[in-house]
């Protein structure tokens, strides 16, 4: 029952626009990221450094905050519409 249940979720989730344009969205920020640092960075520090990358992915962290709200926001108003809440 549970896996049917996620399949069905997996499916649904698939088809929805808001989950590729999140995917783009954030690899253009990590991408942007490191081009910004390999062009502006400083020359003392590498750009795979592990403070840059743990940075890049704080930030790209905070702007993917939103991401599962708003992937998830049709899951509850859909238990909402049929009763299941």
């Amino acid at each position: 029952m549970f896996g049917r249940i996620v399949l069905f979720e997996l499916r649904y989730q698939i088809r929805q626009p808001v989950l590729y344009i999140s995917f783009v969205v954030l690899a253009a920020l990590g991408f942007a990221a490191e081009i910004a640092e390999a062009k502006f960075g400083s020359a003392v520090m590498q750009a795979n450094s592990p403070y840059l990358i743990a940075m890049t992915f704080c930030v790209i962290g905070i702007f993917g905050l939103p991401v599962p709200m708003a992937l998830l926001a049709g899951v509850a108003l859909r238990d909402a519409e049929t009763g299941m809440d």
